[in-house]
């Protein structure tokens, strides 16, 4: 009879054996032959079927193994114990613990992730010396224009136009030459560019941390 600590719950017991040797196996009852004979019609009646028993076939005798036993069922070498209770259940009775929180830990700092870092920052630097070259001379199709600062002279109206139109010439020139640093700029590559995003996905390395696989 069940105890009402083990409704709900499902023992297995793990006992220790040797095996000593093998033996033939003998059966302690005697099997009977069965003789029908011939049967008369009139011995026969509606809805009645005999049949006699086949002969006899020799079939060979099973091996028995025998052991010896270090355990008992009343003391076996290992219980393993399975419930199967509501959760609210195993948490009154201290087996489940509940949830865990799992803490997010950086990963360990290791050779490789080294080398990644430091060539991530040597292509970092190369890009960036790459952008400053590009700004600084756009590949030989402008020079490098300064602005004319004219000398101080007397006041004049004529003087003074002449020096606006140059100063809008070199305006427009400059501006010119910044458009088309844009557009090399953003002129994408010849074989095309690959579309980078950040992944989604986020693992978190953590060692020895309970996973609760009841809601699965």
């Amino acid at each position: 009879m069940a105890k009402i600590d083990e409704i709900g719950s499902i023992g297995l017991r793990v006992l220790r054996s040797q095996q000593l040797k093998q033996i033939p196996f003998s059966s302690q009852k005697k099997v009977m032959e069965y003789k029908v004979g011939a049967l008369h019609e009139s011995a026969k009646k509606i809805g009645l079927h005999c049949v006699s028993v086949g002969k006899m076939k020799a079939c060979p005798a099973k091996q028995l193994t025998r052991v010896h036993h270090f355990d008992t069922k009343a003391n076996p070498y290992i219980t393993f114990h399975f419930y199967y209770r509501p959760r609210e259940m195993l948490r009154a009775q201290g087996i489940d613990a509940g949830p865990y929180l799992l803490v997010a830990q950086p990963p360990p700092v290791t050779e490789r992730s080294r080398l990644d870092s430091d060539a991530l920052e040597v292509l970092s630097k190369r890009s960036r010396q790459d952008a400053e070259t590009s700004s600084g001379s756009p590949g030989g199709e402008a020079e490098d224009i300064k602005p004319h600062v004219p000398k101080d002279e007397p006041d004049g109206d004529a003087n003074s136009e002449a020096d606006l139109r140059a100063i809008r010439t070199q305006m427009r020139t400059l501006q010119e030459q910044l458009d088309r640093i844009e557009n090399k700029k953003n002129r994408p590559d010849r074989y095309g560019s690959v579309k980078r995003e950040r992944s989604p996905i986020r693992a978190v390395h953590i060692h020895g941390a309970i996973i609760d696989l009841t809601d699965d």
